[in-house]
């Protein structure tokens, strides 16, 4: 759920410090469609940046800068089905962390897995040892027998948070992208919803409209998606495990990051000396 006793939201997760690797350093890294902030958490570990800008629709980021703060620190609550829709609409922590992939609508876990899944999450934030081993033999129990002598439970422990004093530097936005103000000399990270997948509460995204603000933003501009938004070309890609749905089926799918044909050059000369550095 967290690291660095910030909560990982979002696709990005897992793959956020590869992004933040085909990113060109700047004074000011703005992510133009940071959901639960996943890339800008892995940018200010980063350290290339001196300033961050978040943006988003949703009120996740705000979700991203309160738990980096400490306000979380002590949060263990892990919700039931009923208990999250009963709390979504008031309590960012409940609406973002355990709704399925994040979207704030949908609960986290299928109805066949629950029942252990939310045991599991228990056990592992369980504040006591007497209250841990209670709930993982209720865990055991749940799991079945052909399970009980080969489960592995691995605690970890959060590590602190002096690698993200640049907190203070974040700035954070909720509107649409075209209205956020990106400052000259600032690249941007853009993770708009996929053509073709669930867009959220993006739901209505004009991709037409997206690819001609590319075109004419004048920003160097490093976009996630799966295909190539028009006039854009590809500077990476990596596959990944996407998850299809909340019962635990997931396919492979090839990330991609692209930029602007006409930030091309930039972009080239800009990464190329981030590898010079980093060699």
């Amino acid at each position: 759920m967290a690291r660095y006793g910030v909560p990982y939201l979002g696709s990005k997760s897992r793959i956020a410090p590869w992004v933040v690797e085909h990113i060109p350093s700047a004074e000011v890294f703005v992510d133009l469609f940071a959901g639960g902030c996943a890339v800008t958490h892995a940018a200010l570990l980063a350290g290339r940046w001196e300033r961050y800008i978040v943006n988003d629709l949703s009120d996740a980021p705000r979700l991203f800068i309160d738990a980096a703060n400490g306000r979380y620190a002590d949060e263990t609550r892990i919700p039931t089905r009923e208990e999250f829709f009963a709390q979504k609409d008031d309590d960012p922590y409940i609406r973002y962390l355990f709704s399925f992939g994040n979207n704030g609508r949908s609960y986290l876990f299928s109805r066949d897995v629950e029942e252990v899944k939310v045991c599991a999450s228990k056990m592992l934030v369980a504040p006591t040892l007497t209250e841990r081993y209670r709930l993982y033999r209720r865990f055991i129990r749940l799991l079945g027998h052909d399970y009980r002598d080969r489960a592995i439970i691995e605690l970890q422990t959060c590590e602190s948070l002096q690698r993200l004093q640049r907190l203070q530097r974040l700035q954070s936005l909720r509107g649409d992208y075209r209205a956020v103000p990106i400052p000259d000399g600032a690249v941007v990270y853009c993770d708009p919803p996929y053509r073709g997948t669930n867009c959220g509460c993006y739901g209505g995204f004009d991709f037409d409209a997206f690819d001609a603000w590319l075109a004419s933003c004048g920003h160097l501009c490093v976009v996630s998606e799966y295909t190539a938004p028009a006039g854009c070309v590809e500077v990476a890609a990596r596959q990944k495990q996407c998850s299809a749905s909340a019962n635990g089926k997931s396919q492979r799918v090839t990330e991609r990051l692209f930029v602007h044909e006409s930030q091309l050059e930039t972009y080239e000369r800009m990464i190329g000396a981030v590898y010079a550095e980093s060699a």
